[in-house]
């Protein structure tokens, strides 16, 4: 196993020297977009699930998969071709997605194919570090505006606050507000929602209810939004305009509300835990 381990790592080592501007390139994204912010932490959480599992997984190794190989060369090839893809904003996409075709690649070949299934959730997992174009992370934010500016608009009837509304702009007495796509919370969204996925698998053991979380939670990231825009409309509107431009608002509203979030889904989750049925005792031998 010591060999497969060395094989391995020598892989993984010797595929920065090509993949190198790959890297930088996701982490600059990263580091200057927030909402890319998550792609750099996936991959140490994968390892980290990986680690952790690692007597279950590396237990199931047998001889390594020749599919690898031609697997290995498929991930090369498309690295190359995505370094010169004619649309840029695509390009870092297809760039992460062949370096990960490479790294499972080179897991098949060191550890076979039973590993590389039982390694299924770290494995899958490490695809949220594929950035999103930037066409289609903006319509996710603006699908998240939408959807925060509807359940706006119900909640502040549901309080009875007199509310004029056009599209995503609210009138209010003595204020005017508009949920910009910086009220979309497209960044804490995709936290909790990586979150629920984390705990649903470590927790859960039924497919639906770990699907059952992540949507509960996906509802519940919204759901929080539209409380944050409403609570600091309302502050804004009756007790201090200053709000709308305070900590609140720009430092720590995300923190404050995202707890709220996680109240929310932790019913949620207990229900569905609750509900699973214990794992079954293995049999104990007769005479």
């Amino acid at each position: 196993m010591m060999r497969n381990h060395t094989l391995f790592l020598a892989l993984l080592a010797s595929s920065l020297i090509p993949f190198w501007p790959t890297a930088a390139a996701l982490g600059d994204l990263a580091s200057g977009d927030d909402r890319y912010s998550h792609t750099i932490l996936i991959p140490f959480i994968a390892a980290g699930l990986i680690y952790l599992e690692k007597r279950r997984i590396f237990q199931a190794a047998r001889r390594g998969s020749i599919l690898g190989g031609a697997a290995l060369a498929a991930g090369l090839l498309l690295h190359f071709g995505a370094s010169r893809w004619p649309a840029p904003s695509g390009a870092l996409s297809i760039q992460v997605l062949a370096v990960l075709l490479t790294w499972y690649a080179a897991f098949l070949l060191c550890y076979g194919s039973r590993s590389l299934k039982a390694a299924a959730f770290p494995a899958l997992f490490l695809l949220l570090a594929v950035p999103l174009p930037p066409g289609w992370v903006e319509k996710l934010s603006f699908t998240l505006q939408a959807a925060s500016a509807e359940l706006s608009h119900g909640l502040f009837k549901l309080l009875g606050v007199p509310v004029f509304r056009q599209g995503h702009v609210f009138s209010l007495p003595g204020l005017v507000i508009e949920v910009a796509e910086e009220c979309s919370g497209i960044r804490s969204t995709t936290a909790l929602i990586i979150t629920s996925i984390l705990a649903g698998y470590v927790f859960l053991r039924s497919g639906w209810r770990r699907l059952a979380l992540v949507l509960a939670t996906a509802f519940a990231a919204v759901l929080k939004n539209a409380f944050r825009i409403v609570a600091l409309s309302v502050m804004g509107a009756y007790i201090d305009p200053a709000y709308l431009h305070g900590l609140l608002h720009h430092r720590y509203g995300g923190t404050v509300f995202s707890i709220v979030a996680l109240a929310m889904i932790a019913p949620v989750f207990l229900i569905l835990r609750r509900g699973e049925r214990p794992a079954a005792a293995p049999a104990q031998p007769v005479g």
